[in-house]
């Protein structure tokens, strides 16, 4: 049997952001700050791909420096770097949106593991794994998600958060960068 207090689970918490994924060279910059304002939690999610860029819920490059990046003030931001910007990181620790990344987003890293692992264990792991330094990460927590379709055909399902034992939830040990 472990240590009695690596059993506790983190306490519920109002979640910090939620975020709205997928605006592109069709959204409304002003909608965007509309709904801002009413709902400071909110920040969008800018996909980046090397294949998609400009289509559906890829933005442009030039909408992004001729309606976002004039209003980043004002937006939260988060960026997710999908099919061969991701695996460009990956491989080589740098990406070609590095400038772009370090002037309008905030640096996001989430590490998930399935099932509600120890959270002692689930840490060793990723000491591992060659993250010696984990004091800029959240402590892990116990969190439930479930898989979707992925309706952009980048990938064949995403993640997203569940209500705990609901249909095709799955309990996941959860750990993010600050």
């Amino acid at each position: 049997m472990g240590h009695p207090l690596l059993a506790i689970e983190p306490k519920p918490t109002k979640p910090f952001r939620i975020t709205f994924t997928g605006a592109d060279d069709q959204t409304s910059i002003q909608d965007m700050l509309a709904l801002v304002k009413d709902y400071p939690m909110v920040e969008f999610g800018i996909l980046f791909s090397p294949k998609r860029t400009g289509t559906a819920r890829y933005p442009s490059l030039e909408w992004l420096e001729r309606e976002v990046f004039p209003n980043a003030e004002n937006l939260a931001l988060a960026a997710h770097l999908c099919g061969g910007d991701s695996k460009e990181v990956l491989e080589t620790g740098k990406s070609k949106h590095d400038y772009i990344l370090s002037w309008y987003f905030g640096d996001t890293e989430c590490y998930m593991s399935k099932g509600h692992q120890d959270f002692k264990s689930f840490m060793d792991s990723m000491r591992e794994y060659g993250f010696d330094e984990l004091g800029d990460w959240s402590a892990p927590s116990h969190q439930w998600w479930r898989t979707v379709p992925d309706r952009s055909g980048e990938y064949n399902v995403v993640y997203v958060l569940a209500e705990p034992h609901s249909r095709g939830a799955f309990p996941v040990t959860v750990m993010e960068r600050r």
